[in-house]
């Protein structure tokens, strides 16, 4: 995640001024702060950015070679149905 627009400065104040007392306001502001800093993505998170980028190219290289097999039945069958094979 890029830098936060979180302020857990200004958090703690506000939670401050609706009545929560400042240990907890402050308790509350740096769970917020974690939240905020965490990265939100899941996958990225539990498998590493480099992992899910290597499946994803694995994956790709699967569909266009499967991709390649379709194309030359297609062309197999249309050869045979216009006698050309």
């Amino acid at each position: 995640m890029t830098a936060s627009a979180f302020d857990p400065l200004a958090a703690m104040q506000a939670l401050e001024a609706t009545g929560i007392n400042r240990k907890h306001a402050e308790a509350i502001a740096a769970q917020l702060r974690a939240v905020a800093n965490a990265n939100s993505d899941p996958l990225a998170a539990s498998t590493g950015p480099g992992l899910f980028r290597r499946e994803l190219e694995s994956f790709r290289r699967e569909v266009r070679y499967g991709l390649g097999i379709v194309t030359a039945l297609n062309l197999t069958i249309a050869g045979r149905l216009f006698g050309i094979l």
